[in-house]
Formats: structure tokens, sequence, C-alpha cells
């Protein structure tokens, strides 16, 4: 059975992931115990912690490994490691607001609702298909409106 992820990463970091064409995924050692249970076909959505929105999501297409290899622009390397493929990224202008999609979720709703980035704060977070779901169903809306708007505009003179 497949698990479903969320990852809080900031600006920097997600550049980095960006630039590598979301290729890898890195966990600190803090997260190694609760990362044994990623595995291969499991699906992540991307939470950008600095932005406050959902950018993405993808998919793990390996085991987990130790690289000790400096990737990420943070002090900790980060050396528990999955193989992803990214399914849906959106361009920064399409990102979801996460406070219009949070209210959804099952995840939250132990915090009060005007707190729930209390309730992402950690970098790993495992949640339920049906919460994946709905963030999933957000970002491919937005990313349908960029379409929408790319056709509308095309060979309109900006």
């Amino acid at each position: 059975m497949n698990t479903y992820w969320l990852i809080n990463i900031n600006d920097n970091n997600y550049n980095v992931l960006k630039g590598r064409s979301f290729d890898i995924l890195g966990f600190p050692n803090s997260y190694n115990k609760l990362t044994n249970k990623i595995a291969k076909k499991d699906n992540l959505v991307f939470y950008i912690s600095t932005s406050k929105v959902f950018s993405g999501y993808a998919e793990v297409t390996s085991d987990k490994f130790y690289d000790d290899e400096k990737i990420w622009q943070e002090k900790e390397i980060s050396p528990y490691r999955v193989k992803i493929k990214s399914k849906k990224i959106l361009s920064e202008e399409n990102y979801v607001e996460a406070s219009d999609v949070v209210p959804s979720l099952n995840y939250v709703r132990k915090w009060p609702p005007e707190k729930w980035e209390l309730a992402l704060m950690n970098r790993v977070h495992v949640i339920s298909h049906n919460d994946f779901m709905i963030i999933k169903a957000s970002i491919d809306s937005a990313g349908k409106k960029s379409i929408r708007n790319n056709k509308k505009n095309k060979g309109k003179k900006l």
C-alpha cells in the first residue's frame, strides 16, 4: 500500500530541487526513523514553508539510500535519500496558497484553524490518501488554469 507524504521545504532547498529537475529528495538524520517507511511508488506533495504554498507532487522511484554528498543549502547534509520523479510541478505564479486548501485537510484539524502552520512545521509528514487527493486536485486545477490562460494569450501581443 502506498504512503502519502507532505514534504515541507524552504525556498532555497526547493530551488536546488528544481534545479536538479526534481530527481532526488533528502532527509536529515532526525527523520531517519520516520522515513524508513518511505518506499517506491509512494507519493509526495511539496509545501514551500517560506511562501506557504503547495507547488507540486512527485512519486518515489527508489528505495531509501544513504549518500553524504552535500546538495542542499543547509548545515545538515540530509543523507537519507530517495530518487523521485515529478508528476506535476507548477510554475511559481500558479502555486496554490496553502491557506486555501488547509481547512479541508483532516491532518490539520488538531490545531486551531488560525494556527494551521503549526501542523506543517516539521519537514516530513505522513498524510492520508484523502488529504493527498485534496492537495493534488488543487494543484491540478491550478495547472489547468495556467494552460487555459496560456491558450487565451497565445497570439496576443503583450
